[in-house]
């Protein structure tokens, strides 16, 4: 009888180092295109989406819409201040969050694969945030942590991952009026 390796003492998740670090869609099936709409909080990401979603499927294209995973994680019970966490937890957290948003955006490019679409059909995958947009919320170091444990490299996730990036700037950068914590439970940063 073979015994598993022990999990390793730093991993998120024990036992599940060969799930968590596995590849994800690099492969393209013609004609699925992935985009990511980010930027800084208050920037109006989860609003463009549904515009440009509109537009597209008025233009014939099939769009699914992946949601803000912060977003979710805070309206779950699961609003954390990244502020209030040693280096450790913060890395941890980032590693587990950016987990969950690749899971979430390569669950709806499976979705957009499954048959029943033509191969001629457009299909068009509108992400709220991407794998890279945490990397705004821990310092270099950390975020290398991040990408080591994982087996990630920077360049895949800000590069490949996406067909196109659509960066909207914070309405904290000038519009200062306009920035709110009102409508995120998740949203806990100042305009500064």
């Amino acid at each position: 009888k073979q015994q598993s390796a022990p999990p390793k003492k730093d991993s998120i998740f024990p036992g599940l180092e060969s799930q968590t670090k596995k590849k994800y869609h690099y492969t393209k099936r013609k004609n699925i295109y992935k985009v990511v709409l980010t930027g800084g909080p208050c920037a109006g990401k989860t609003t463009a989406l549904t515009t440009v979603a509109d537009r597209l499927r008025e233009r014939g294209f099939r769009v699914y819409c992946v949601p803000e995973c912060a977003s979710l994680v805070a309206g779950g019970g699961g609003l954390i201040n990244i502020a209030k966490m040693t280096r450790e937890e913060n890395i941890k957290f980032q590693q587990a969050l950016t987990q969950y948003i690749m899971d979430q955006e390569d669950r709806f490019y499976d979705l957009a694969s499954l048959g029943g679409n033509s191969d001629d059909e457009k299909v068009v995958i509108l992400c709220d945030r991407g794998a890279y947009d945490n990397r705004a919320y821990i310092d270099e170091e950390s975020w290398q942590a991040v990408l080591d444990e994982q087996g990630w490299n920077a360049v895949e996730l800000r590069d490949k991952r996406y067909d196109g990036v659509i960066h909207l700037v914070t309405a904290a950068d000038g519009a200062e009026e306009f920035y709110t914590l009102e409508n995120n439970k998740a949203r806990y940063e100042n305009a500064e």
